[in-house]
């Protein structure tokens, strides 16, 4: 009963100060002012995190079934989170004694990409997962993918991959 009461406890103290779920409808990821003349040419761009955002219907489908392939096989029939990825991502990171796995579903990432800091510790991973189960309850599978497509980042300051389409190919 102690256990149990102690675990109760700590579950509440890390989920307690979660956001809910529907604030990700809310949420605007901040995207790059455009400047032009009077001719419609770009003068210049002004940006803190540059990203366009796209719907997940112009989202080419070998682009989603690769991101899914690698990033999370099972992302349409789990709810937002894959227990056994989990458990091989801890097994592994104890044998190797670092981190070097993660076990986050594309669900979670979102949550972790939205709302949480980048820290690698127990108390992030958990409000990730209860996140992750809170987001899955609220929305559709292809709503999470679409605000996941235009939540990651790319590398060089691109978020989205409509962004990241546009300055690594040249793509709309």
């Amino acid at each position: 009963a102690l256990l149990l009461g102690l675990g109760l406890g700590c579950y509440i103290s890390i989920v307690s100060d979660l956001p809910p779920a529907e604030s990700i409808s809310f949420f605007i990821p901040p995207v790059a002012t455009k400047v032009y003349d009077d001719n419609n040419t770009l003068i210049n761009e002004f940006f803190i995190e540059r990203r366009e955002l796209t719907n997940l219907e112009n989202v080419p489908q070998y682009l989603k079934g690769g991101f899914i392939c690698v990033e999370d096989k099972l992302f349409y029939k789990h709810w937002g989170v894959d227990i056994l990825a989990l458990i091989r991502s801890l097994i592994t990171n104890i044998l190797h004694m670092k981190i070097v796995q993660g076990g986050s579903t594309i669900t979670m990432q979102l949550a972790r990409n939205m709302f949480l800091s980048m820290e690698q510790t127990m108390a992030r991973k958990l409000k990730e997962i209860a996140l992750a189960i809170k987001i899955e309850r609220t929305y559709t599978k292809n709503e999470i993918l679409e605000k996941y497509f235009n939540q990651i980042n790319f590398g060089q300051g691109r978020y989205g991959v409509a962004t990241a389409a546009k300055y690594y190919f040249n793509k709309d």
